[in-house]
């Protein structure tokens, strides 16, 4: 056994041991100082402090913090000390900057603590080198002014920073201006569900601070007073002790307007292709019609010269009749009163006449039928446009013959232009159809008024062909005339109108031909559209 007499005892170092302390502070990378307020020199730095200024340990003990500290005097520091000794806690924070030996600043974050009377009056200097802090800070200042994306910060009184492309977004020239708003000088009174921007924005801010971000889309309102959709997303932290809100608001009005593009193509797409079938159809239907109705005409006009021969006939047996006296004259009287002779040989000539007139009708809509759904060159080609007019009106027929009556002024030296024929034969048959809608609604409030008219009129300049399609039906209200044009809008009952034709009419005058759409309306008397078509084809269009 270990006789306890004889054991040496070990002291073992404690944490308050003084060489463990400065082994401590010396895995410190904070610069620690430890100051003699009387003498202003220091007592102890530890290895953090030395690489900071970048000397060695006996130099920097003969300094003093102003021969190391940027941009303070003697007077300055011991106020300084004074604030520290006097506040709550004995310990004050100040960012500032190290003279490095070599000539460089070091930026550091400095907190002085007061060490009271067991640390014999000292004060002790913590300073942490920012320079990485500071060059990540530039790193999300240069991401924060490079997106795209308007970014602001706000706190409870309003903006406190925003990046270049919120100047931009919402158009602003200068930051200072901008910072001077408050988020309700962006924003509409009322957002699109009606409610009011001040009370909703209060909500998303709320949301964000409770579960740290929110995300939903917005109205916004830009200097010039437009309005235009975003998306918001909010995020909230504290900074310096409050909490403050970032937003980054993308614009959506690129966005809606490819996908407005994209539904107009799609729904041009799906038109073409009902179109086409339709044309598929009628092209069929024409040409089974046109070998009969051949066959009815020749019949008929073979019955024509028949009834002529019959008449020459029974007028020959007249004659014989009445030069024949007895028995068998009287037999044959009495057979042509039986058959009504007289009134047949009035009205044969008449029903085949009407007969001939149907068929020629026949034809006349077969003909037009098979020219509208021929299918037209992708490429421009020299149009008769009084031809075109005449065609669309007949397969129209049934749209508009039981509402209204139709009304040409064809100008017959109309040159030709050139166009999508088949295209522009929508365009046509479109603004005919509308215009039979609208006398038709005018005729069902108002039965006792009769028939409308629809009139249709071309002329030409020096540069343009125009077509004029004009209607007696009830007239565009002037807080809807500036919608007109717009895809999907449309004054018609649900199931029969789509609101896509005037919006394709309008891209195929503008868009394709480089011509004009444009009408004049006035409640109660009726719609007027002028489709005005280049002479020459323009160059650049989409053809």
């Amino acid at each position: 056994m270990v006789n306890p007499d004889n054991h040496v005892t070990r002291q073992k170092k404690t944490a308050t041991d003084p060489a463990m302390v400065k082994f401590y502070l010396d895995q410190i990378h904070d610069g620690v100082f430890v100051l003699d307020p009387d003498s202003l020199r220091f007592v102890y730095v530890n290895q953090g402090a030395l690489k900071q200024v970048g000397t060695g340990e006996q130099e920097l003990l003969a300094m003093t913090p102003l021969d190391i500290l940027t941009d303070i005097d003697e007077h300055s520091f011991r106020r300084l000390l004074t604030d520290v000794h006097n506040t709550s806690d004995n310990s004050l924070s100040v960012e500032t900057g190290i003279w490095h030996t070599a000539g460089y600043l070091l930026p550091v974050d400095i907190t002085l603590q007061f060490l009271g009377k067991e640390g014999e009056g000292r004060f002790l200097i913590v300073a942490r080198d920012l320079t990485e802090s500071n060059r990540k800070k530039e790193e999300y200042r240069r991401l924060f002014d490079a997106s795209h994306d308007a970014i602001v910060v706000l706190n409870e009184e309003g903006f406190i920073d925003c990046n270049k492309a919120a100047l931009h977004i919402f158009g602003y020239k200068h930051k200072d201006e901008f910072l001077l708003l408050h988020p309700a000088d962006i924003s509409p009174e009322k957002q699109p569900d009606g409610s009011s921007s001040i009370s909703a924005a209060q909500m998303h801010i709320q949301n964000a601070v409770s579960n740290s971000v929110d995300l939903f889309e917005w109205r916004h309102r830009r200097r010039d007073g437009i309005e235009f959709p975003t998306e918001v997303l909010l995020s909230s932290f504290e900074r310096d002790g409050e909490i403050v809100i970032m937003g980054v608001v993308r614009d959506l009005s690129e966005r809606q307007r490819e996908e407005r593009e994209k539904e107009k193509l799609q729904s041009e797409l799906l038109h073409a292709q009902k179109l086409e079938s339709v044309g598929r159809l009628a092209a069929g239907i024409a040409h089974e019609i046109n070998t009969p109705t051949q066959y009815v005409g020749s019949n008929i006009d073979f019955f024509e010269d028949a009834v002529a021969d019959i008449k020459k006939c029974m007028a020959r047996l007249q004659e014989i009749v009445d030069k024949t006296p007895g028995p068998v004259a009287e037999e044959i009287k009495a057979a042509l009163e039986e058959a009504d002779w007289e009134f047949l040989a009035d009205e044969l000539p008449q029903a085949i006449s009407q007969s001939q007139e149907g068929v020629k009708r026949v034809t006349s809509i077969v003909r037009a039928m098979k020219e509208f759904s021929h299918p037209g060159s992708k490429e421009m080609t020299s149009t008769d446009i009084n031809r075109l007019l005449k065609t669309t009106i007949t397969v129209a027929r049934n749209e508009w013959k039981y509402v209204a009556d139709m009304e040409l002024d064809l100008d017959e030296s109309l040159p030709p232009v050139p166009c999508l024929a088949d295209e522009m034969g929508q365009v046509v048959l479109n603004l005919l159809v509308n215009g039979a809608h609208a006398i038709g609604d005018v005729s069902a409030d108002h039965s006792d008024i009769g028939k409308g008219v629809l009139r249709v009129k071309t002329s030409y300049d020096e540069d343009n062909i125009n077509i004029e399609i004009s209607d007696s039906g009830a007239g565009i209200p002037e807080d809807i005339q500036k919608n007109v044009f717009d895809p999907f809008f449309t004054t018609k009952t649900v199931g029969k109108g789509t609101g896509q034709g005037l919006a394709i009419a309008h891209d195929v005058v503008t868009g394709k031909h480089g011509g004009s759409l444009n009408f004049t309306s006035k409640v109660g008397e009726g719609t007027t559209f002028i489709i005005s078509l280049p002479r020459q084809k323009k160059t650049g269009g989409d053809d």
